[in-house]
């Protein structure tokens, strides 16, 4: 049943706006309604003939061809104004079952006129409801001039045989209708509110998918700052340890490379340092080609020292190195990583208002960039202030003062690895 009603929806109701549940909810409750008075219509109509109630059999069958014709029409016409035309229609019918069948106040048909602006309500909008509830007020008190004045209603049927059973009949049909129609609108106004239960909840989803999205480009505080304020403010950081690291060759090892091979193998070291750099606590900056820059003590909140830097960086190595391993017994390509690590003052942010990227800036980033030069494959170079930071929980090999590009002499450090704890 539910599924030929289903259909039935399906093909009567227009194309509507995607997202407008009310619409499509007055739309489904008109079909329905239709579909009560049709069946209910057709019932009276028998009921009509057996008690030789006349008018009600030819009102019926009259009231079967408007509510399909509804029905049919519900795809060409406005809603509110089909709602209105059935409203007009239901008070015409009421008019000509009550006149017939003793007026106003006998008629057992009477109670129905009760019903229209509640269902046109539900139906249209409040403006046409008023117009309507009006015109069912000076319909009620028309009928109520009429019977003041004396004027007598004509019984078409056997009032005497048949009125008891009639107005039974029509008060069952009452409640029944009645019933359904505000049954129909719960269910369907429950439906709205699953449908829009599972938009809010696709919506709680997208957005926990863009503020992951965001958390993945931007530091957290960066990230609200920007959803905040749409702007975020450049800020100085002390004792900032700059990573830099890079791939060696870089341009001979791609050139024997398809470039889907060598996005895939970029990414695949890429995501090992990602994991590395998030176990010790450290904030990626970027990655700029083969180059990958990260740091400890940025942003704000951040709490990695440059020990955590050169402790990652040491497992960066190893674990590349493990990885070339392998990659060379299947003979299969590999990239070394030099890696140069400075400590410094730092200024970070965003700037521009398109494509944001987080970022920092100073002279600590630019000598990290050349301390990395400096280094060597497989090898963690770290510049003086460094060294003065870690010298107490790493084995140092100093390497004098070298010339760096821009830079003149700096001195330069090896890390070797973690100092081993005396017993």
């Amino acid at each position: 049943m539910s599924k030929t009603l289903g259909n039935l929806h399906d093909w009567a109701i227009p194309s509507l706006p995607d997202g407008d549940v009310d619409l499509l909810r007055k739309h489904k409750l008109f079909v329905n309604t239709c579909l009560f008075n049709l069946i209910f219509g057709a019932a009276y109509g028998v009921m009509s003939y057996f008690i030789g109630f006349y008018t009600g059999i030819w009102t019926m069958m009259l009231s079967v061809v408007f509510f399909l014709c509804c029905i049919f029409l519900l795809r060409y016409v406005k809603i509110n104004t089909l709602g209105f035309v059935m409203s007009l229609y239901t008070i015409w019918l009421n008019a000509i079952l009550v006149y017939y069948s003793g007026g106003l106040f006998t008629s057992p048909v009477s109670p129905w006129i009760t019903l229209t602006a509640p269902i046109v309500l539900l139906l249209t909008n409040r403006r046409t409801s008023y117009i309507v509830l009006s015109i069912c007020i000076l319909y009620v008190l028309g009928y109520y001039i009429l019977i003041e004045t004396g004027y007598e209603f004509p019984f078409t049927y056997d009032r005497e045989k048949f009125h008891y059973p009639f107005l039974a009949l029509a008060m069952a049909g009452l409640v029944a209708i009645f019933f359904l129609i505000a049954n129909t609108f719960e269910k369907l106004k429950q439906q709205a509110l699953d449908s829009l239960v599972a938009k809010q909840k696709e919506l709680e989803y997208e957005q926990a998918r863009s503020e992951n999205l965001l958390l993945n480009i931007f530091p957290a505080d960066i990230a609200e700052e920007l959803k905040s304020t749409g702007r975020t403010q450049a800020r100085l950081h002390d004792n900032v340890t700059v990573l830099f690291a890079d791939v060696k060759n870089f341009t001979i090892v791609s050139e024997g490379l398809l470039p889907d091979q060598l996005v895939a193998l970029l990414d695949t070291y890429f995501q090992r340092i990602d994991a590395i750099i998030q176990k010790h606590g450290l904030e990626k900056i970027k990655t700029i080609g083969d180059a990958y820059l990260a740091a400890g003590g940025v942003p704000k909140g951040n709490k990695a020292t440059a020990k955590d830097v050169v402790a990652a960086a040491l497992e960066i190595q190893k674990t590349n190195d493990a990885y070339k391993v392998l990659r060379q017994a299947e003979n299969l390509p590999f990239f070394d990583f030099r890696i140069g690590i400075n400590t410094g003052t730092v200024v970070a942010g965003v700037v521009g208002d398109k494509k944001y990227v987080y970022d920092i800036w100073g002279d600590a980033v630019n000598t990290a960039a050349r301390i990395e030069e400096n280094s060597a494959p497989g090898r963690v170079n770290i510049s003086t202030f460094t060294y003065e930071v870690v010298k107490e929980h790493f084995e140092l090999e100093e390497r004098g003062l070298i010339t760096a590009k821009n830079k003149g002499k700096i001195e330069m450090f090896w890390v070797l690895d973690h100092k081993r704890r005396s017993t």
